[in-house]
């Protein structure tokens, strides 16, 4: 992908039994809810987290953890993520994102060049 780029991915979560997915990173994060918006000065990606349930669900369904990852510049991060319960320390499913971010290039490219 390149700087710029956004990745878009959801995880199943357990609520009814306490867990929920937790991420651990060795690039530097911003967490934000406007992920287009915020700056990104000093940081390798911009991450949004939401928790997403069915409506009228019960207090403790299942439900999804949309994560929106946007990489600000070229090199390789990866995210680790974890399913597990706040008070436990070894968790139930484990997954690895790896990005290899390249350097970002224009979406739109003028010519001038006649037909």
């Amino acid at each position: 992908m390149r700087s710029g780029d956004v990745l878009a991915f959801a995880l199943l979560n357990a609520q009814d039994g306490g867990y929920l997915w937790e991420y651990e990173t060795d690039a530097t994060v911003k967490e934000t809810d406007r992920l287009f918006r915020d700056p990104a000065e000093g940081c390798d990606l911009l991450l949004r987290e939401e928790l997403v349930c069915e409506p009228h669900a019960a207090p403790g369904a299942p439900g999804l953890q949309l994560y929106t990852v946007g990489p600000m510049k070229p090199g390789t991060f990866t995210l680790r993520f974890s399913l597990k319960r706040a008070w436990e320390t070894a968790p139930v499913k484990e997954y690895t994102v790896t990005l290899i971010v390249t350097k970002g290039m224009p979406d739109i490219i003028y010519s001038d060049a006649e037909e």
